[in-house]
């Protein structure tokens, strides 16, 4: 098992004692006050637990990781004005260390601290999914530009806001996506961080899966599943009845289009011929695709009869319904989403 697979599960089923610390008013002895002291049972992370550190990270009051103080300040303002606040006579204490509480989910914080100690453990362009979301959740929370920027250029790179980078793209976005379900967990990050045009694009992708795997969500590695919300789900519904109509309106649009006059056509049954195109070139599959280029790939086979004239002229016509869809999905009208 790799190091990378490891830290979503090295939890030890031993549990710590947290307690608040004594006072020199509380009582002694051998009663114990429980208005004063409070015991939570709380998992120690296996692999990010160095006992020379100097505070302990708790995450969502499930799990704790003990860690040097001075890197987390070093690389994040945000940590540096967290552990800047006096801890007070009374707070949380463990192993002798102040104890800090976050809100962020433990395979996130394992993962987010495991790059911060190791330059070597993330790798945006060839890492999982979660490992991504965890540094650009984290690393947008935490003002770590680095783990940001690297985990936003890979999501860039595979959601491009450009058709012929969308096309060209296509394998880099199959290795993140290799569990389809796994677009669900994009859409929600998108939508999270506010990252419009990846929404939007995921969004398109979520409509290409079984209606099943959308409706069921996505499961991480901790077991954990997310969903969906309500209004993403709609408008996924909604998209896809538009993209059904899409992908017939580019066919028809290129068929219905005036040819060239005849000075340009060598073959005056080219015009007669566009009228086969509809049945080939048109969506093929259940889920309407309308983004692939179908006319290229056809082109061989079904244009075989064409003068030269008449098939850059449909391609042209064919691409142009494309590049319209394309930017009416950046733009918010294919998978309309309230505000």
């Amino acid at each position: 098992m790799s190091i990378k697979h490891e830290v979503d599960e090295a939890v030890s089923p031993r549990s710590l004692r947290l307690k608040r610390a004594r006072t020199d008013e509380e009582p002694t002895g051998t009663g114990v006050d429980a208005n004063w002291t409070q015991f939570m049972e709380l998992k120690k992370h296996e692999m990010i637990w160095y006992e020379d550190r100097n505070i302990v990270l708790v995450a969502q009051q499930t799990v704790a990781f003990k860690v040097y103080r001075g890197i987390l300040s070093r690389r994040s303002e945000v940590f540096r004005g967290m552990f800047a606040k006096e801890h007070k006579t009374g707070d949380m204490v463990m192993d002798g260390c102040p104890v800090f509480e976050v809100s962020d989910r433990p395979t996130d914080l394992a993962h987010f601290l495991s790059a911060l100690f190791d330059r070597t453990y993330f790798d945006s362009s060839q890492c999982s999914f979660d490992m991504l979301a965890s540094m650009l959740r984290l690393g947008t929370k935490y003002r770590i530009e680095d783990l940001r920027g690297g985990a936003l250029t890979r999501l860039n790179h595979c959601f491009p806001p450009r058709l012929d980078a969308w096309t060209l793209n296509k394998k880099d976005r199959d290795q993140l996506i290799k569990d389809p379900s796994v677009i669900v967990g994009i859409a929600n990050l998108a939508s999270e961080l506010d990252l419009k045009h990846i929404l939007y694009l995921s969004l398109y992708e979520c409509c290409q899966i079984p209606a099943r795997t959308l409706f069921e969500g996505y499961k991480h590695l901790d077991g954990s599943v997310e969903k969906l919300d309500w209004d993403l789900m709609g408008s996924c519904v909604e998209g896809l009845h538009s993209l059904f109509e899409e992908s017939f309106d580019i066919t028809t649009g290129c068929i219905e289009a005036v040819r060239p006059s005849s000075e340009q056509c060598a073959r005056p049954n080219c015009p007669g011929l566009a009228r086969s195109m509809s049945g080939k070139v048109g969506p093929s599959t259940p889920r309407p695709d309308p983004l692939v280029d179908r006319f290229t790939s056809s082109r061989l086979s079904v244009f075989g009869a064409y003068c030269d004239n008449c098939v850059k002229f449909l391609g042209e016509k064919y691409n142009a319904g494309r590049l319209s869809l394309f930017a009416r999905i950046l733009d918010g009208t294919v998978f309309p989403i309230s505000e």
